[in-house]
């Protein structure tokens, strides 16, 4: 997921925008497998309408419940195409739509869970996303999110995440590997949170949080 058009590597470039869609369809295998115990705990307790944030070409679409009625929310269009024609193949029902997660295009109170995926670290004001989220979910409707995140205090990790911050936000695409999302989560009004620090085996980004938040 990427809100920032005009200051990333790929934005506005058609053939980039084609190659980061097939780049994020095919090049997280790997990562996909490592981080899948812990999606297939989140997604499995999910019901009713389920909207994700950030779907990228529909990785998580066979980790879901196939009785949800899935919404999907992507800017990159070929991102989207890939998305859509993935969800077909599954035989699987998907609305799918372009936009900003600073501004979803849902009604108040329309989903029962909203789910993102390393979507959090690209995002320019994580605050107001955060508050649309609470926005389009139901009473007691669940945010789900697996996200990379900043290292804890005093391990070298971190220093290591503030030096390659620049040059990873270029390369990575708007991606920020020193986020601080327990923080944002923790401010943004939920009535309750569950969540577990965990580490990946992938450079840098390794430190995850996983887990959800009440509305």
């Amino acid at each position: 997921m990427h809100d920032r058009p005009g200051t990333r590597l790929f934005a506005r470039i058609p053939a980039l925008e084609r190659l980061e869609a097939r780049l994020l369809a095919h090049g997280h295998a790997p990562y996909e497998r490592a981080v899948e115990p812990w999606k297939q705990e989140l997604f499995g307790q999910l019901s009713g309408d389920v909207l994700e944030i950030g779907a990228g070409a529909g990785a998580n679409l066979e980790l879901l419940p196939a009785a949800i009625r899935y919404s999907a929310l992507e800017p990159n269009a070929f991102s989207r195409e890939l998305l859509t024609r993935k969800a077909a193949e599954l035989g699987r029902a998907a609305t799918v739509v372009g936009g900003n997660a600073e501004r979803l295009p849902f009604a108040d109170e329309s989903f029962d869970a909203v789910i993102c995926s390393l979507v959090l670290c690209t995002i320019h004001h994580v605050p107001r996303a955060l508050a649309e989220v609470r926005r389009v979910l139901r009473p007691e409707g669940r945010f789900v999110f697996v996200e990379h995140v900043i290292a804890p205090q005093r391990r070298w990790l971190r220093a290591v995440q503030h030096a390659v911050k620049p040059l990873w936000y270029v390369v990575g695409n708007g991606c920020r590997p020193d986020r601080d999302t327990a923080a944002a989560i923790a401010a943004a009004g939920f009535s309750r949170t569950e969540l577990q620090h965990v580490r990946m085996p992938v450079p840098v980004v390794g430190p995850h949080l996983v887990g959800y938040a009440i509305r």
